[in-house]
């Protein structure tokens, strides 16, 4: 259909192009070279376009390469116009759709085409905005009830989508005020409806919206900086995860609470403008006098500080919550009564995981009274508080490069214990053994590639919405349990092996959810695999909101400014105890924490309390080590002072 005619050349140095092309009659090659045989073509002797333009190992100048290719219709218009016909034939058989006429000569109009569908009244569609201009070129649909439905109470009719456009056009939705969680829980014939209904005109639904009075109600699109993508009423399902929703006054997409930077969109006033993180940074960037604000009222504004510590806990925030003995760093996701849905940071190191291991993605409720904040300015609170370990989040890599070498991850016991009984399934997909697999209902990913008639060992198969960090530990796993070579990562990455491994991890995180144990394995792999399929991350969107929100804590409770007071002075834990295995929280920190603007501190500043537990198993950590001296005015965030007894310290020599 497509003819080859020329070819745009370079040379290696990137410095100079020359043309190659052939004639009308498509026998003979010329060469151009504006800088040769006076700017004239010059005729390639014994050369063809067979030769010198297109097919295998073409002859080519020295040191040039091809830069551009040229295409000529073949036929011409006639041609077009039969290509023209075979396509809108294809695309109105597929999406039943009819176009007004088959030629180029006229302009064509869509319409959509199934009887199932009924076209909605221009005065129906009111989400519309720039009414006049988006109603006379756009059309939409709405899925017909049949009697037997309208016969149903409206919370057991199926749901289908609302309308479909009749084209790839977006439509923005209409601004109304903008609804959010709040603090008061829905009555209980709401939570219940909520559990069997998606339907959108309810009061509160799955999705986490507070439909109040939005003339738009739920719908439009999800479009969080957490990488999630999705219709609201359809696709947003694990509000328990991630969180409910918001409405940005800026794109009009919507937008988790707990992703949106310190806290700032937790239960605003209905009617308050809010803008989500992306329009607020561009909003700033386009200013051209940016509005000074002190230090203070920043660290005010953002810690809530002289507030009570249930107003200053905020979905979006970190905290540190209780586990046993020591506490932990979490993400605040919703606040459920007198206790906080919160996600546990994937770097802790507990004692067991078998701490969470009932709690997909580490995310459960904690009661308030085991949680609390940075404590800024706090020192006695912070001298009752024993952490746990855990690795800070400003030495983790970027999701990118997590994605592209697993060497960069550490899997975890738990995946260890998920994966390995399905290694030698996973150690035959690699090897492409599919002989061990004749049945390949307990594998959906090799059946979904059977069905579309697709490559099985190069279609990219999705992982979903598992986090990124868990994508990364599976991948880990996979190259030092089955690869074992990294030269091979492109046989696997992104490929049927991986993604019937990210199968596997799914069933295992969703045994977890209840009456999952009580369908058949085939349909726990089945409802895994629809899982994986169809919910969606964008990765070129992802920000790692979990290590972003964490880091910031961290920043807050080992910062070392005057305006934080003695409580930034390395106070965690001195009037109870050693931390975790002896953990030096302090230690690796950034530089820049320590703002070496504070000044002599008095010694009993450091000095530990009567009921402090000396560590004093040397199988579990080293001593701590000397405590700088308390008249040092210049000392690096990352030192630590030694949390020793008295008899320590007798016995201590001197260099």
């Amino acid at each position: 259909m497509y003819d080859v005619i020329a070819l745009a050349l370079i040379n290696s140095a990137g410095s100079h192009f020359i043309a190659r092309y052939s004639s009308s009659d498509g026998i003979k090659v010329y060469t151009y070279d504006g800088m040769e045989n006076k700017g004239i073509p010059r005729q390639e002797q014994f050369a063809f376009p067979q030769t010198s333009l297109y097919g295998h190992d073409i002859d080519l100048p020295k040191d040039y390469h091809v830069y551009q290719v040229f295409y000529t219709l073949r036929d011409g218009l006639s041609m077009q116009e039969k290509f023209f016909a075979e396509r809108t034939q294809a695309l109105a058989a597929k999406f039943n759709l009819h176009f007004s006429s088959s030629t180029l000569d006229t302009p064509t109009v869509l319409s959509f085409v199934n009887k199932s569908y009924a076209r909605m009244k221009s005065e129906d569609r009111y989400w519309v905005s720039n009414s006049e201009r988006l109603r006379g070129t756009h059309a939409e649909y709405i899925l017909k009830v049949s009697r037997e439905l309208q016969d149903l109470p409206p919370q057991q009719r199926p749901v289908s989508p609302e309308s479909e456009e009749e084209t790839v056009r977006h439509v923005r939705f209409a601004k109304g005020t903008k609804q959010h969680s709040s603090d008061q829980r829905p009555d209980k014939k709401s939570e219940e409806n909520s559990d069997d209904s998606m339907s959108a005109t309810s009061e509160k639904s799955d999705t986490g919206v507070d439909n109040g009075n939005n003339k738009s109600g739920s719908s439009g699109t999800i479009m969080c900086r957490c990488g999630y993508s999705g219709d609201v009423t359809e696709d947003y399902r694990p509000s328990t995860q991630l969180g409910p929703i918001i409405q940005c006054d800026g794109c009009d997409h919507w937008h988790h609470i707990a992703c949106q930077q310190d806290g700032r969109a937790h239960n605003l006033p209905t009617g308050t403008q809010f803008l989500c993180d992306e329009c607020l940074s561009s909003t700033k960037n386009d200013r051209k006098r940016p509005q000074r604000e002190s230090r203070r009222k920043k660290i005010a504004t953002r810690t809530g500080m002289n507030k009570p510590l249930a107003e200053r806990l905020r979905a979006g925030r970190g905290a540190l919550a209780r586990l046993g003995e020591f506490w932990y760093p979490v993400r605040l996701i919703k606040q459920e009564g007198s206790a906080w849905r919160v996600q546990y940071w994937r770097e802790n190191h507990y004692k067991d995981w078998r701490l969470l291991a009932s709690t997909p993605r580490r995310i459960c409720l904690v009661d308030i009274e085991d949680l609390v904040d940075s404590l800024w300015n706090d020192r006695a609170g912070r001298r009752k508080i024993r952490l746990g370990k855990w690795v800070h989040a400003h030495s983790l890599p970027s999701n990118e490069e997590l994605l592209s070498d697993p060497s960069l991850t550490t899997y975890r016991e738990q995946v260890d214990e998920l994966l390995t009984p399905f290694i030698e399934d996973l150690r035959s997909l690699y090897n492409h053994q599919l002989d061990r697999f004749p049945d390949d209902r307990f594998i959906p990913a090799l059946k979904w590639l059977r069905s579309m008639d697709k490559p099985l060992w190069t279609t990219p198969i999705p992982a979903g919405s598992i986090p990124v960090t868990e994508q990364a530990q599976v991948m880990s796993w996979f190259e030092s349990r089955i690869s074992k070579n990294p030269d091979h990562r492109s046989q696997w990455i992104g490929k049927l092996p991986l993604g019937h491994a990210f199968t596997l991890y799914t069933v295992a995180l969703m045994a977890y959810i209840p009456n999952f144990n009580n369908i058949s394995e085939e349909e726990k792999f089945w409802q895994a695999w629809n899982f994986q399929n169809e919910t969606i991350a964008i990765p070129e969107r992802m920000s790692d909101i979990e290590k972003e929100c964490i880091q910031r804590l961290e920043e807050e409770m080992f910062e070392i400014p005057t305006d934080a007071g003695i409580a930034s002075h390395y106070q965690w834990g001195l009037d109870v105890g050693h931390h975790q295995g002896n953990w030096n929280p302090y230690s690796g920190l950034p530089d820049e924490w320590n703002h070496q603007d504070y000044g002599s501190i008095k010694d009993d500043v450091l000095r530990v309390g009567t009921k402090y537990i000396v560590y004093d198993d040397g199988n579990d950590g080293t001593p701590p080590p000397a405590p700088p001296s308390a008249h040092t005015k210049k000392r690096s965030a990352s030192d630590k002072p030694t949390k020793q007894s008295p008899k320590r310290k007798k016995r201590k020599k001197r260099t």
